[in-house]
């Protein structure tokens, strides 16, 4: 790998686990609609791990009070992550 492609990966990373503590911030703070949409855009990044991040989903789903959408990213949670 070239110089320049290592200094973009690493961008790259750091963009991503910046977008991440912002969709914390914004969940910890009650915006779960904003968090939401944070969180998803991060779906399929590798630098995040899968099941924090399908666990904060469902999370913003269940404080949404969307029941349905919880119980199913629950339900995937535990398929994808199981214990």
């Amino acid at each position: 790998m070239t110089a320049v492609a290592l200094c973009c990966l690493a961008a790259l990373s750091v963009a991503s686990v910046d977008r991440f503590a912002l969709a914390d911030r914004l969940f910890n703070r009650g915006d779960y609609a904003a968090a939401l949409v944070e969180y998803r855009a991060l779906q399929g990044d590798k630098v995040i791990a899968g099941d924090a991040l399908a666990f904060r989903l469902a999370e913003c789903q269940r404080a949404l009070g969307d029941g349905d959408g919880a119980k199913a990213a629950y339900g995937e949670l535990l398929e994808r992550y199981p214990a």
